[in-house]
């Protein structure tokens, strides 16, 4: 079977092969790229109370940034900036860094949501079907972080099934980490 350009390696650890077109049965999926800054700009934007915990607001600059910055240990290969489409347009951006922190554990640096679409399921299905295919790749666990302060996503994440296991401080104040387990 002929696929896309828009296929993911062989994770190394578990010999599993991953197309990101699989990932959703509701939204088109693929990589994005620095082509796609202007469409990933326009989504953040549409979430500025994010923003307001953060301390920034969306940049080209910024996007650019956030396309190859890496935790200690990994390389590009590791990390995947997933666009979820409806039609013509980004509804959903999602960034995966695979085995990090831990080689079974699958990192999502970003997720946000065109907020045109909050409030009506699409986060937490995006969410599931995110963890459904991670699990499907042999991940057993999938981490994030969140804004303590911020009490829409720690709310979202919760009901996502992710479970604080740490807090730490940063840049913009005290972190939560959050785990959701995935089953054998």
């Amino acid at each position: 079977e002929i696929r896309s350009i828009e296929v993911l390696h062989d994770y190394r650890e578990f010999g599993k092969r991953a197309y990101v077109e699989d990932i959703s049965e509701l939204f088109d999926t693929r990589i994005l790229h620095e082509s796609d800054v202007e469409e990933i700009c326009r989504l953040e934007r549409t979430n500025p109370l994010f923003y307001e915990h953060c301390g920034f607001t969306p940049s080209r600059e910024r996007i650019l940034q956030d396309l190859v910055v890496l935790p200690p240990g990994k390389t590009l290969r590791d990390k995947y900036e997933i666009g979820f489409f409806d039609g013509e347009e980004l509804a959903a951006v999602a960034d995966v860094i695979f085995g990090y922190p831990e080689e079974l554990t699958a990192y999502i640096g970003f997720f946000m949501l065109d907020a045109d679409r909050a409030g009506r399921g699409f986060g937490r299905w995006l969410v599931r079907e995110l963890c459904e295919w991670l699990q499907q790749m042999g991940f057993r666990h999938v981490r994030l972080a969140y804004v303590k302060n911020n009490p829409q996503a720690s709310h979202f994440w919760n009901v996502c099934g992710f479970s604080p296991v740490l807090e730490t401080e940063h840049e913009f104040g005290y972190t939560v980490v959050a785990q959701r387990e995935l089953p054998d």
